[in-house]
């Protein structure tokens, strides 16, 4: 949780460091005040935009390579029997991050460290119900060595979990691409009227006209 916390005020303070550089920019170069706020707050939101964009696909990313770590675990135990074993066949044929979860794990392993501390180490590495539930069904082999028959059922509910949330996922992620380039629109916009319309600045800068569609423009992408 600390971290989390930690993590979550880095964010803000990058935001709205941001937020004010945009703010104490678009001030100088439009003279508006109402603009510059707007355009703060939209610059304020855009990593938000960009931090969901990103762990978005972060996240697909896990759950590819989780259900991938499952079989090759589940065939390498098969043949072997053995959990060390399986753990380095993981380690070698998945990608990172996971297969370094994996080998992270193995290496805690071979020097000795309680299989108890590894395996909390290792469930703690992915904030995932089905990473957790994974990683009990590990520890559950210790005991009892039937219980390698639950791996197949669990990344059928992996599977059927992934196939109801991508779709919602792909929407939302559309959704803030969208946001995204509607909240950078009027700034390129403006940069090629000044260049095709040199006049452009002193309209939207010295004119009640002006400063209301510049105004009205940013307003906008909030309604």
């Amino acid at each position: 949780k600390s971290g989390i916390t930690a993590r979550v005020k880095i964010v803000v303070a990058v935001n709205i460091l941001i937020a004010v550089v945009a703010f104490i920019f678009s001030f100088r170069i439009l003279k508006n005040l109402t603009a510059a706020i707007f355009l703060a707050i939209i610059f304020f939101i855009i990593p938000e935009h960009i931090l969901f964009l990103y762990e978005t696909k972060r996240k697909m990313k896990i759950e590819d390579q989780m259900i991938a770590a499952i079989r090759i675990f589940t065939a390498e135990y098969f043949n072997t029997k053995n959990i060390e074993k399986s753990f380095a066949e993981v380690s070698t044929k998945v990608v990172d991050p996971i297969g370094g979860y994996f080998s992270d794990a193995y290496m805690d392993i071979l020097m000795g460290h309680n299989f108890d501390s590894v395996m909390s180490k290792l469930s703690s590495r992915v904030d995932n119900e089905y990473w957790h539930m994974f990683v009990q069904l590990i520890y559950q082999l210790r005991d009892d060595s039937q219980a390698i028959f639950l791996f197949t059922d669990l990344v059928s509910r992996i599977e059927k979990s992934i196939e109801l949330s991508r779709d919602n996922e792909t929407s939302l992620g559309g959704e803030r691409i969208v946001a995204l380039v509607m909240a950078l629109l009027p700034l390129p916009v403006y940069y090629f009227m000044t260049n095709l319309v040199p006049q452009t600045t002193t309209f939207i800068v010295e004119t009640v006209a002006g400063r209301l569609v510049i105004t009205g423009s940013f307003i906008s992408i909030f309604i």
